[in-house]
């Protein structure tokens, strides 16, 4: 995700600099940075850090360091045509330094292309929508339509967004399901607009994601809905061996994933019997 994606969180966050969280951020990435001489893709440091600092708050700390001219940019654009931008602790440059560095970065990037390609991305979101579809029956819902807009007669006007999955459950209730199975946050925009579809259609809200922050949670729990997180991104049986290169080579939480998450089916499976 680009620096650029988060400027809509100005919005909320005017000051910042000022917010002891992105202050603390800035400090834990300056001693990290401190020990290393690699360069590091942006997506794997909002990843690494998002158990104690939103992405975005982790985006605006790396961008500041790059304006203390403490940490220096390095673009890259893959053969997709999109983004990546990796940091590094500046250093005095040196044809030596800049070799290395180039070098490190075009290994990531190679494994980022691979990992990028619609191909991919297509058969592990395909996955993660089988899983939970599956734990949806395995909790009693009966799925009344994928891919839709449309429940009971009422249809979502504005065109272009749609819900993955609309259930409906024995106890009487109907969820809007939408699925994620990527590194990055919902996107802000997005994740209003599923709410939205859910409150216009009367449906619960259920984001079926691999991480999202306490904040999206939290707008889902008080509109009836739930934030349903697998903290690893779910690989389908036969990709052992990228599953594995990509935990070792970028650090990203992906696994294997024949089932969900035996705690996060318990979780759902304690929140649909609590709903009326």
């Amino acid at each position: 995700m680009d620096h650029d994606d988060y400027f809509d969180y100005e919005e909320y966050y005017p000051d910042y600099t000022s917010d002891p969280a992105f202050v603390a951020c800035k400090d834990a990435l300056t001693r990290f940075f401190r020990r290393k001489h690699t360069p590091y893709y942006l997506t794997q440091l909002e990843v690494f850090f998002e158990k104690q600092y939103f992405h975005w708050i982790t985006c605006r700390a790396i961008k500041s360091l790059v304006s203390d001219g403490y940490l220096t940019e390095h673009p890259i654009t893959t053969k997709y045509g999109s983004p990546v931008i990796f940091v590094a602790r500046s250093t005095p440059k040196s044809d030596k330094r800049e070799q290395i560095t180039q070098t490190h970065i075009k290994s990531k990037v190679r494994l980022i292309e691979t990992i990028s390609k619609p191909e991919f991305t297509n058969t592990i979101g395909k996955h993660l929508e089988f899983l939970v579809k599956s734990e949806l029956r395995a909790n009693s819902f009966t799925i009344e339509a994928e891919d839709s807009n449309e429940y009971r007669g009422k249809k979502w006007v504005k065109p272009g967004h749609d819900l993955d999955f609309i259930a409906t459950h024995d106890k009487g209730f109907a969820i809007g399901v939408e699925v994620k199975n990527t590194l990055p946050y919902i996107p802000r925009e997005e994740f209003v607009i599923k709410l939205e579809i859910c409150m216009y259609l009367g449906l619960k809200p259920i984001f079926a994601v691999r991480w999202m922050p306490k904040s999206y949670i939290y707008e889902a729990y008080t509109t009836g809905g739930f934030g349903w997180l697998f903290e690893y991104q779910a690989y389908p049986l036969g990709f052992d061996a990228m599953a594995e290169k990509v935990g070792k080579s970028l650090s990203f939480p992906v696994k294997v994933m024949p089932e969900l998450p035996s705690r996060a089916q318990e979780i759902f499976s304690n929140w649909v019997k609590r709903q009326r």
